[in-house]
């Protein structure tokens, strides 16, 4: 695939996702959630959260802050649409940046007073201004479906102390990243730029090795300046999950009290680090393979992450925290062929951490329940919401760029567009939507507005002490019936016109509607229709804007306020006494919770109903499609549904178990009104 074709399939899936196809606003706002993924899996971002404003002067659309290490990453958006690889210049390009630029200024002076309070922007805004003083280190990175030229990164200085890095990531570096094995960003780094002129090790085997090893020290100071730059980038990312989703209380208080009361014990009560890196400048000194090294290209910590970040922590919890006395035993695997840093790297990560709680795989879109997942999405067809014959299925895309890939693998044009019409790309969801879809429905709001990728990582670690491995058929139509309603409330929300918090109002809209509903969501029925009942559309527009009152309601900053679950409390408390009127509003989307289960098996029919459908002549059939539309007594879909039977049978079709059951009941209804097939 070239940069043009990959641009234009991104293009064609934003106005897929986006379905309001004159609202380029709604379009910009889904290539900067794309965007923000592929920049959290390059390990740019930890958990970008969206923020769009623009104002006379002033721009940004989303934003990653990093509490811990006080990093801020803001991120801006120059979305095009249209064109062949349109060009972006060089000035614009500084315009844009000067806007963002602005807006980090303008903030730490008071800009969240101009903001709307019903905007992410405010929180955004007025989390710079009680932050300045803290930052360490700020980032601009501008996203584009434009070309720009190549230029190095720079730097700019802000109010205050404080500096920004700029970088900017267009169609071309998208394009390089996304078909260049989705390596994550390098870390180089000089010993020099940390305080050490450089590290002492020994070579543990031969250089003529594909890969080697060197053991040696590395001190805390050293450490401490790398962790206070890089952070969690420094960590193999599925560790770094893990240890996030823990928070602090993950961090090892034994180490802690090590490096506060008996530091220069330090490496004798620790296990070390282990690092990898595709690049190594060292020298060899002396003949028993003693060597200094001075610059890592690609450092990552595969094992120890804990180790580095509770020596942070500890220094700055107790300043006092003397860790220029601790020394940490170092393993570092330089492996020379770039090919095999993935593999090699993963292998390390996993065998080190197996014996702990860290289960790396756990974290990745390879757990079985993914798996069985993609499986069950590939084999299961969709009806037909018109009533047609016309199946298509939900594309589960349990890594990204898999639906692409999996088209792409067809041979013709027209082989591509067939397959397509099955599998039409506004019916592809991935694995954050299906993890903010199922938590809601589990009622989890305030985690799921933890962000994307924290509450993936939340559902990673439910699937793994849940032990939640297998799936059946109607765990499949049931979650994709949950993706439905979540995007159909995305529609009703977008409708409203009313900007700010949509995603949050999303999640406790549709919790709070499943827990005044006592989880009794008809979710089958969804499925069947493909499609949200209207009683049960009004019911999401009603409580949606209920929620936004209640949530802007607050001097606080909304994004992190609605990220309590005291605050899901307080909600459930304020609209409990709607669970007795509720149900009378939505009732053709309710089914009772003791026999949900049971009405789903069913839809399997037993193959003796098949056979006695089979009795029937195809005329037959089609003589009650004729006959019910006559009468009026078959709704169009049922009529549909006959023909569809008859025709099966006339062309020496099998007729499913699904089709058998559907056309059992259309027969039980029709010879109740009346039909009979020997009169007709």
């Amino acid at each position: 695939m070239t940069v043009e074709e990959y641009r234009i399939n991104w293009l064609k899936e934003i106005m897929s996702e986006a379905n309001i196809e004159d609202d380029l606003k709604y379009r910009e706002e889904v290539f900067t959630e794309d965007a923000l993924t592929i920049l959290n899996e390059a390990n740019i971002l930890d958990n970008p959260m969206p923020s769009p404003y623009k104002s006379h002067g002033v721009a940004v659309n989303a934003y990653d802050f990093d509490d811990e290490i006080k990093t801020l990453h803001l991120v801006v958006t120059r979305y095009e649409g249209i064109g062949d690889m349109p060009p972006l210049q060089n000035s614009k390009i500084k315009d844009i940046f000067k806007r963002v630029e602005n807006f980090y200024n303008r903030s730490t002076q008071g800009l969240h007073d101009q903001i709307d309070e019903s905007a992410e922007a405010n929180d955004l805004a007025k989390l710079i201004f009680e932050n300045a003083k803290k930052v360490r280190n700020v980032y601009f990175t501008l996203i584009t479906d434009m070309v720009c030229r190549d230029q190095a990164g720079y730097e700019i200085n802000l109010e205050g102390d404080a500096t920004a890095a700029l970088t900017v990531w267009d169609i071309q570096r998208f394009y390089r990243y996304e078909n260049s094995g989705k390596v994550a960003e390098e870390i180089n780094i000089s010993t020099e730029d940390y305080g050490v002129e450089y590290v002492k090790t020994t070579l543990a085997n031969s250089e003529e090795e594909p890969y080697n090893v060197f053991i040696g020290v590395m001190n805390g100071q050293f450490l401490f300046n790398l962790y206070d730059k890089w952070g969690t980038r420094l960590l193999e990312r599925n560790v770094r999950a893990y240890l996030q989703a823990r928070g602090r209380k993950s961090v090892n208080s034994e180490i802690r009290k090590t490096i506060r009361e008996e530091p220069e014990m330090f490496m004798a009560y620790n296990n070390g680090l282990t690092i990898t890196c595709n690049d190594l400048n060292y020298s060899l000194i002396g003949d028993k393979g003693e060597a200094i090294i001075k610059k890592v290209g690609d450092f990552q910590i595969v094992n120890g992450g804990q180790t580095i970040a509770s020596i942070w922590h500890a220094k700055n919890i107790y300043k006092e925290a003397e860790i220029s006395k601790i020394n940490v035993q170092v393993k570092i695997a330089f492996i020379k062929e770039k090919k095999d840093i993935e593999q090699i790297a993963n292998k390390i990560s996993y065998t080190s951490n197996r014996q702990n709680a860290v289960n790396t795989a756990d974290f990745k879109a390879k757990h079985p329940f993914h798996i069985v997942l993609e499986k069950l999405s590939r084999s299961t067809w969709a009806p037909d919401p018109d009533g047609g014959n016309i199946e298509t299925k939900w594309f589960y895309e349990r890594a990204r760029g898999l639906y692409d890939e999996t088209r792409n693998l067809k041979r013709t044009d027209a082989e591509k567009r067939k397959w397509v019409s099955k599998n039409p790309k506004h019916q592809k969801f991935d694995k954050l939507l299906l993890a903010k879809a199922v938590r809601t429905f589990e009622l989890k709001p305030d985690q799921v507005c933890l962000g994307a990728q924290k509450n993936f990582t939340l559902f990673s670690l439910d699937l793994k002490e849940n032990k939640k491995e297998t799936l059946d058929e109607i765990d499949y139509k049931e979650i994709v019936a949950k993706v439905i309603l979540w995007k159909s409330t995305e529609k009703v929300i977008s409708a409203q016109k009313i900007p700010g918090y949509r995603a949050q109002i999303v999640t406790y809209t549709l919790a709070l509607i499943s827990y005044l509903l006592q989880g009794r969501i008809n979710f089958l029925k969804i499925w069947n229709n493909q499609n949200v009942d209207d009683d049960l559309k009004e019911l999401i527009n009603d409580y949606s804007f209920k929620i936004r009152d209640f949530i802007v309601d607050t001097e606080l900053n909304v994004t992190e306020y609605v990220k309590k679950e005291e605050i899901w409390d307080k909600v459930k408390k304020k609209y409990d006494i709607d669970k007795k009127s509720i149900s009378e509003k939505a009732p053709s989307s309710l089914v009772d919770p003791s026999k949900a289960k049971k009405v789903a098996k069913r839809k399997k029919a037993p193959k003796k109903q098949v056979k006695f459908i089979s009795k029937l002549s195809p005329e037959d059939w089609f003589s009650m499609a004729k006959w019910g539309k006559s009468t009026n007594h078959l709704t169009g879909i049922q009529r549909s549904q006959a023909f569809n039977i008859g025709r099966h049978l006339k062309n020496g079709k099998e007729i499913s178990d699904k089709l058998g059951y559907v056309g059992e009941m259309i027969l039980k209804k029709a010879k109740e009104m009346g039909f009979d097939s020997n009169n007709s």
